[in-house]
């Protein structure tokens, strides 16, 4: 039994180890230099690329040709003849056609590329204020719990007098409001931070028990304004607006390819003859499509409201860009100014709590006055913390729009 133990222990052991793998540790720096193109968003991304190739690949790629049998018997009285045409069949687009076909999927590979481009874009901004949002909503956290537990080692100090019956219930009861305030708000943050770190980890493509440690701390430390305002909205086009502008130009050409299958195309056939009593010879055809009835309206009339849906989308795209970037820029500059009055990043509150608290120890505020400091300070930091992160929302964002790239001293 002894033997089978230690035999154990050496096949345990690295099953032991593997389970503690350490922690990821993450960079903010290393979301721009590593791009983590396995990650199932990514993979998303690259593959409906490689949807739209395929696609092209079929609709250009040649039809196969066909292969004909043909048996003949002809009889008259008591003459009988057999005649039997082996042979192949292949059916063909006209030049001009096959060239606007050609041209017309060169613009939808266009439109895929800037797709591709945009959605990576997209998503790298996602990333990174996804990591933002965690560091600050870590950092919020911790400040909050800071106030609770200075409020709960008041409540502890008070015990004494509450048996002594020296302590009201009134302030009993502010005590216990102010603890259930501040647990119901770090329960809240603590939901927001789990459900924040989850939805990163996904495009970041990080499994899900993966332990993450973040290295970064995220501080507010504001862009450049002039940099800021360079941004043009006219000027910098994103991949975005390029799409749709590759879109509208596939619409074009599928307006010319649909009017030029107005002639279908034609058919070519050849093959080899043989008949009784030694006869050979050879038999080529051709067989062209007229178009009596269908001159390819119905095709050209979808062509041509695909194109103008195109054109509608982009320049309603292209409005949304310009007033969005505007808006962005001057969303920016607001928030930019009212972080630039908090100079201690938010923990300021949080020290004039502790100066009220000692206050009222030597007994020169009240109590009330330091339950009151400590609500304000709550309030504060829940709301300094999700303006740093708004503000960086923002940056994030019109980086993607721009393609214009901030450098955050953090």
């Amino acid at each position: 039994m002894s033997m089978i133990k230690y035999w154990c222990i050496p096949v345990l052991l690295p099953a032991f180890l593997w389970s503690q793998e350490a922690a990821l540790k993450i960079a903010f720096r290393d979301l721009d230099e590593s791009g983590r193109p396995d990650g199932p968003k990514m993979e998303y991304i690259e593959n409906s690329f490689a949807l739209e190739k395929a696609r092209r690949s079929v609709d250009l790629g040649w039809s196969n040709p066909e292969f004909t049998v043909d048996y003949e018997v002809v009889e008259s009285g008591t003459i009988r003849q057999e005649e039997r045409i082996t042979g192949i069949a292949k059916r063909f687009d006209p030049p001009w056609t096959s060239l606007l076909r050609r041209r017309y999927w060169n613009g939808k590979i266009r439109e895929a590329e800037n797709l591709r481009e945009s959605e990576r874009l997209r998503l790298q901004a996602s990333r990174k204020a996804g990591y933002v949002r965690i560091s600050l909503l870590r950092q919020k956290i911790d400040e909050l719990n800071r106030l609770e537990g200075g409020v709960s080692r008041l409540r502890e100090s008070n015990r004494q007098r509450e048996r002594e019956g020296m302590m009201s219930g009134t302030e009993k009861g502010l005590i216990d409001l102010s603890l259930l305030s501040l647990y119901l708000s770090i329960q809240e943050n603590q939901d927001r931070l789990r459900r924040s770190l989850s939805e990163w980890k996904i495009e970041m493509g990080i499994p899900p028990d993966r332990d993450v440690e973040l290295i970064t701390t995220v501080r507010f430390s504001p862009v450049d304004s002039a940099r800021i305002r360079m941004c043009d909205p006219v000027r910098n086009e994103n991949a975005g607006l390029r799409r749709l502008q590759a879109a509208e130009e596939a619409g074009r050409r599928l307006v010319l390819f649909e009017r030029s299958r107005i002639w279908p195309g034609l058919s070519l056939n050849a093959g080899r003859k043989t008949v009784d009593g030694g006869w050979k010879g050879f038999v080529a055809g051709l067989s062209l499509e007229v178009p009596l009835f269908n001159w390819n309206r119905g095709k050209i009339g979808e062509a041509k409201a695909v194109l103008g849906i195109a054109s509608a989308e982009l320049e309603m795209a292209r409005w949304r860009h310009r007033n969005g970037v505007e808006h962005l820029k001057r969303s920016i500059a607001e928030i930019d100014a009212r972080l630039r009055c908090e100079t201690d990043d938010g923990i300021g509150h949080a020290v004039l709590t502790d100066g009220i608290k000692a206050a009222y120890t030597e007994g020169f505020a009240s109590m009330t006055d330091y339950l009151n400091s400590v609500q304000i300070a709550g309030s504060g930091i829940d709301s300094y913390f999700d303006l740093v992160s708004d503000y960086y929302d923002r940056v994030f964002e019109l980086e993607m729009m721009t393609g214009a790239r901030f450098d955050l001293l953090f």
